[in-house]
């Protein structure tokens, strides 16, 4: 599954299998910041921003 994504400017394309997670795809790309929360997103910690909004 081709998956592209804009971070901090910068437009990365990515060709992941379908099960991929938001954060494994998020830190093959280098970005390790992001960190695992509760798998409920109660924490906030997973939180991203998708298109200008929080997600988690």
């Amino acid at each position: 599954m081709n998956l592209t994504l804009h971070i901090n400017g910068k437009d990365h394309t990515l060709d992941v299998p379908a099960h991929t997670t938001l954060l494994r795809a998020l830190r093959s790309l280098g970005y390790h910041s992001v960190k695992f929360g509760d798998e409920h997103g109660l924490t906030g910690a997973d939180t991203v921003l998708l298109d200008g909004k929080p997600v988690n």
